[in-house]
């Protein structure tokens, strides 16, 4: 009996230090850089064969496979559910999974809120984390802001 209340413990406490929600939180994470990367890359390519310029957030929203149509992508990449109601933002959303802004048609970010504590952890308070591609920096990475506008086009990587 005592054997077996010590594997219990023992269990438990590896199961509470795995944390296995925050793993998939990760995972999932992982998939929206993953994503974000990918479509950063593709409105790179497409401006380059249309004067520098990005479509605007309108156009996007009308036409979210255009990047397919204009050939830089053979297909959007898939959609990285959120849990627990979070979302991926609030404005200029493309396929209820990235978030876009541009500026002038000379610069944009592709972006998308995390999930996993891990990112969140490395923004104060009042702030949250998010995984930008920047295509003046032609990267992605972790930005930790305010607001979504606050983001802006050529942010400084936090994580």
């Amino acid at each position: 009996m005592v054997v077996i209340a010590v594997l219990g413990v023992l269990a438990a406490v590896v199961i509470v230090s795995i944390n296995p929600l925050q793993q998939l939180a990760k995972t999932r994470d992982a998939g929206r850089l993953d994503s974000v990367t990918q479509m950063g890359d593709a409105l790179l390519t497409y401006a380059e064969s249309h004067s520098n310029t990005f479509p605007t957030v309108a156009q996007w929203t009308a036409s979210p496979n255009q990047l397919v149509a204009a050939g830089e992508l053979t297909a959007i990449p898939s959609a990285v559910a959120y849990s627990g109601g979070t979302s991926a933002c609030t404005t200029n959303v493309i396929n209820s999974t990235w978030c876009y802004q541009v500026t002038a048609g000379t610069g944009a970010i592709v972006y998308a809120k995390t999930e996993a504590l891990s990112n969140s952890s490395n923004c104060g308070t009042g702030t949250s984390a998010y995984y930008v591609y920047s295509t003046s920096l032609g990267r992605a990475g972790g930005v930790c802001a305010a607001t979504e506008a606050a983001i802006g086009l050529s942010p400084t990587f936090t994580f």
